[in-house]
């Protein structure tokens, strides 16, 4: 797992999209946040984590200012789930 920027925020909140539905990752503070990206079907979430978001083939997020993360995946990771911990941990993992 890698730890990747997501986003920037001043009103504690990103905004998830994909092609067929949008969702508010709301966070707890103000500034940037960060998420493990993970890929594979052998990944292991702990359980603490929580999945808040799903999806197909592509994942945008927009923050304050913009779009601040864009994947668009090949065939070997077609699906996604976005997991969060508490009020900070969120890890995007990406499988088949």
């Amino acid at each position: 797992m890698k730890k990747i920027n997501i986003g920037d925020s001043d009103i504690d909140s990103l905004v998830l999209r994909t092609y067929e539905s949008v969702a508010l990752l709301k966070f707890y503070s103000v500034g940037g946040y960060r998420a493990y990206e993970c890929f594979g079907d052998d990944v292991e979430i702990d359980k603490h984590y929580e999945k808040v978001f799903s999806g197909e083939s592509w994942l945008q997020i927009y923050d304050d200012y913009g779009q601040s993360y864009m994947a668009h995946m090949p065939q070997d990771y077609m699906k996604f789930d976005v997991y969060r911990s508490g009020d900070y941990g969120c890890i995007i993992h990406w499988h088949n």
